[in-house]
């Protein structure tokens, strides 16, 4: 389905992954398409497919190393030009393992940190933060900068959460949730 301010859903009848719950998309800038990971079509089943959509067809790509999830979360880093996708729940259980799509490839981005499903990546002006969680309910903020993961004391934050979402501001050059 597509939304326009114009003319409202459209439907987009194509082939492509089917239909699938608890996945993650975003937009990915450099490459002008959609990037769909992960999700499951039959509870208990983990998809491990990677889909883009370029306005016209999905295609699929190959997902190598990346174990099929749930709850897990994605964001496109412009300033990296990649797709960040963190955590969820995998067949072995929860999952900290962060991976970087280049638009054909998955490879880690940045060391393993505390397992958490119904986290949220956030684009800042410094670069990606990971923040909340259900296992954890963890308020700690890992920031993704260049591959890596460093923890930043939080402080004054605004307490446990998880299934938040989180916005940049390019104007003000701030991050809300």
């Amino acid at each position: 389905w597509e939304w326009s301010q114009t003319t409202g859903w459209t439907r987009r009848a194509v082939a492509g992954p089917g239909k699938r719950d608890h996945t993650d998309m975003v937009y990915d800038a450099e490459r002008r398409r959609v990037v769909l990971f992960g999700g499951q079509s039959v509870p208990g089943t983990l998809a491990a497919g990677t889909w883009t959509w370029d306005g016209t067809a999905w295609q699929e790509s190959p997902s190598g190393s990346v174990a099929g999830r749930i709850h897990h979360t994605m964001v496109y880093d412009a300033a990296g030009r990649r797709t960040l996708l963190f955590g969820g729940i995998t067949s072995a259980g929860d999952a900290g393992d962060t991976w970087s799509w280049n638009g054909t490839a998955w490879t880690p981005a940045a060391p393993s940190t505390i397992a958490r499903t119904h986290a949220r990546l956030g684009v800042t002006a410094n670069g990606v933060i990971l923040f909340g969680g259900f296992q954890t309910a963890s308020t700690t903020v890992a920031r993704l900068v260049d591959g890596s993961c460093t923890e930043v004391p939080s402080g004054i934050d605004p307490g446990a959460r998880y299934l938040t979402a989180l916005v940049y501001a390019p104007d003000r050059q701030v991050t809300g949730l």
